[in-house]
């Protein structure tokens, strides 16, 4: 063991920056080995996942993704994105002559008539396919959808790596952990260079999200005011720097505190989004049951507008607890009314999914709710046992993980028993 390349102090740590001291052994200078190594390894770590998005108009034109892809312009002139497309480069717009709407545009304005009589073949010119770019990608159209759901997932995948970094660095240590995260890293950036469809654009940037730097420094000093059983005096809520052993406290409580609002999150994800939900799977009653063929279902009869307030029956129904039709036309109203007061049935008045009780969608939405708490409750009486077996960061890592899965499987519902499965597996989340 020969001395160190710094001056140390009597626990070994560095008294000394010497960045170009870079020479020596990993005995003789561990010090500035680990900063280059954790410094240099960081920035190839950013490179990494930030590569695909100054690229992504690129990537998009070799999926065939652009909006000038899928749409040529000399085929679909009014698109949406064409009419509102306006070069920053020139300052020119697609529009030579504004468009008829700034907000919700159909067309572009004609060309005026003097410019009709006398202009040049370009002034003439109603629509300017010439302005538009290589690539058409601006908000509203699949290209920006596709880049914009590939950066959430890249952005997923960082904080499901982060969550379990804690328990990584300890068991397996920094080096370790890095060079695992730079090399799996490594390959997805490679594999770049396959990408062909918007799939795989978007599962490359997930797994180069993981890439993400993982650092762990010797434990220094609490960064809390502690007892001598090392237990927080102090409640800095704000004061979160420090590795997991320099300050632990405002770790662990951050870290219970931000989880259980995410575990709740996924756990209620799926509550507000039940009619669409409903709306996807075919199971409103208006899907199932067509008010133009079955006018008299008693859904219908008893519904009302919250927003407009008129009903369904727009002269009321034939009995307020179990009706069977609604009130007929007054006479009066057939003899001079307008076509909308001659009306029976107002279907127009209908919610795009009609789901109040007593329908089957209000029984599968009420059935999948019960599932879920369910599965909490399981899950709860088992919770003391897994704690003192696995201690609270697996536990907790374990429940979020799992329910991340199923929250994300929340995407692939297509029938009732999918819908009430995964709510019930997403309610294991919900005991954390």
């Amino acid at each position: 063991m020969p001395g160190f390349k710094l001056a140390v102090d009597k626990n070994n740590k560095a008294t000394e920056l010497a960045l170009i001291r870079v020479c020596g052994t990993v005995q003789q200078n561990p010090h500035m080995r680990a900063f280059w190594a954790s410094t240099i390894s960081f920035f190839l770590a950013f490179l990494g996942w930030f590569a695909l998005a100054p690229l992504a108009l690129e990537v998009a034109t070799s999926m065939g993704t652009c909006e000038n892809q899928l749409y040529p312009p000399e085929d679909n002139p009014k698109r949406v994105a064409y009419l509102k497309y306006k070069s920053l480069k020139t300052g020119k717009a697609y529009c030579q002559y504004g468009k008829n709407d700034d907000t919700n545009p159909t067309d572009c304005n004609p060309v005026p008539q003097d410019i009709l009589a006398s202009g040049t073949a370009d002034e003439k010119m109603q629509y300017r396919p010439g302005v538009l770019a290589d690539c058409v990608c601006t908000p509203g159209t699949e290209c920006k959808d596709i880049i914009a759901n590939a950066g959430v997932a890249a952005v997923a995948s960082t904080i499901f790596v982060r969550i379990a970094l804690g328990t990584l660095l300890e068991r397996f240590g920094p080096v370790n952990v890095q060079s695992g995260l730079m090399t799996f890293g490594a390959f997805w950036v490679a594999m770049a260079a396959a990408i062909t469809a918007p799939w795989n654009y978007t599962l490359i940037r997930f797994f180069i999200g993981c890439n993400r730097p993982a650092f762990a420094k010797s434990m220094p000093g609490f960064k809390l005011a502690v007892d001598k059983n090392n237990k927080a005096t102090e409640l800095a809520l704000i004061r979160v720097c420090g590795t997991v052993q320099q300050n632990p406290h405002m770790r662990a409580f951050w870290a219970s505190t931000i989880s259980f609002f995410l575990a709740f999150l996924g756990w209620f994800a799926l509550a507000p989004l039940a009619l669409e939900v409903a709306t996807s799977m075919g199971t409103c009653e208006n899907q199932l049951y067509p008010p133009e063929d079955n006018p008299k279902r008693v859904a219908y009869l008893k519904y009302k507008s919250l927003k407009t307030g008129k009903a369904y029956c727009q002269y009321g129904k034939n009995d307020d607890t179990n009706p069977t039709d609604c009130n007929p036309v007054p006479q009066d109203i057939l003899a001079s009314g307008t076509a909308d007061e001659k009306m029976q049935y107002r279907p127009g008045v209908l919610a795009d999914c009609v789901c109040t009780p007593g329908t089957e969608c209000k029984d599968i939405i009420a059935n999948a709710g019960v599932a879920a708490v369910a599965s909490t409750i399981f899950v709860r009486i088992a919770l003391g046992t897994l704690l003192e077996r696995f201690g609270p960061v697996n536990v907790q890592s374990g429940l979020m993980t799992f329910g991340a899965f199923w929250v994300a499987m929340a995407a692939a519902i297509t029938a009732p028993w999918n819908y009430t499965l995964i709510r019930f597996f997403i309610g294991c989340a919900g005991a954390g």
